[in-house]
């Protein structure tokens, strides 16, 4: 058995390898553009009993015990449910306050998975492992949605690092965008540095890191770089490989990403035969 996923299904895929109790149900593993290490893919159970109880509190739920909790909750309508989820969700930071992510139980998860993994607390199988060049790149219109050409100026792009660093102090923000920005100034740099931090805080830096705590278990890593942008993509000619641009070649479905009328070239034809064959393959051998 080979089990994988991709973004969220990766970090979850991450934490069997983590789990002692799925030791014995599979042979190897794929993750795709999520690992468990990152930050908004575990929360401590004292973070999700909080996140749980402001939860209740916005849906007018607050009881004196679980039992009047839990009736409360089934009387609500289930669009209260989203409008409190969303709100909870865009408060304190970008991508921070998922309202559900695993936590440690001391059954299946034991601990900390950043913490686990530095550890060598992890199953020695094989894995594939990988991601896309512009992973977050779609996340610069999604924060700034009503600029023109996805161009930010420098305050935006400050911005934009704050909400994936909420507790950071000032300096440490701006150190972060000289980094990004490499000394050069303008809105298409600004917006370059952004696509490119998100992309590194979001997924390729603890990505990055658990393959290299996996491999320390002497386990066989077979790493991967997907850096092609589809010849249908409908994004703005900026963005590349976007966050699950890979998935298509894997399964051989480029057909759905395509606009009306338009065709895959041969090239990305032989590539998804290739892709197919790599992900078949290690699932047959590991």
């Amino acid at each position: 058995v080979t089990i994988f996923g991709h973004s969220a299904g990766g970090s979850c895929v991450n934490l069997h390898l983590l789990a002692p109790k799925s030791q014995d149900l599979f042979a190897q593993a794929v993750i795709q553009s999520g690992t468990a290490n990152a930050f908004w893919a575990w929360r401590s159970p004292e973070e999700a009993k909080q996140k749980s109880l402001e939860f209740i509190h916005l849906l007018g739920c607050s009881k004196d015990n679980t039992v009047s909790i839990v009736h409360c909750l089934q009387t609500k309508n289930i669009s209260e449910f989203i409008r409190h989820e969303i709100a909870l969700y865009f408060k304190g930071g970008f991508l921070v306050n998922f309202l559900s992510k695993p936590t440690t139980d001391g059954e299946f998860l034991l601990g900390d998975p950043e913490k686990l993994m530095e550890e060598g607390q992890i199953q020695a199988k094989p894995v594939l492992i990988g991601e896309t060049s512009d992973e977050a790149a779609l996340f610069v219109p999604y924060v700034f949605p009503n600029i023109t050409h996805n161009l930010i100026n420098q305050e935006q792009l400050l911005k934009g690092i704050r909400m994936l660093v909420p507790n950071a102090t000032e300096d440490f923000i701006r150190t972060i965008a000289v980094k990004y920005i490499e000394g050069n100034h303008g809105p298409a740099q600004y917006r370059s540095a952004m696509s490119h931090f998100y992309t590194d805080r979001i997924i390729a830096c603890p990505l990055r890191e658990a393959a290299g705590n996996i491999r320390k278990t002497g386990s066989p890593v077979y790493a991967y770089l997907f850096a092609h942008r589809h010849s249908g993509s409908v994004w703005p000619e900026w963005i590349g490989a976007i966050h699950d641009a890979e998935i298509p070649f894997v399964f051989g479905t480029l057909e759905s990403m395509l606009p009306a009328n338009q065709t895959y070239t041969e090239a990305e034809a032989r590539l998804r035969r290739k892709m197919m064959y790599y992900w078949a393959e290690f699932a047959r051998t590991g």
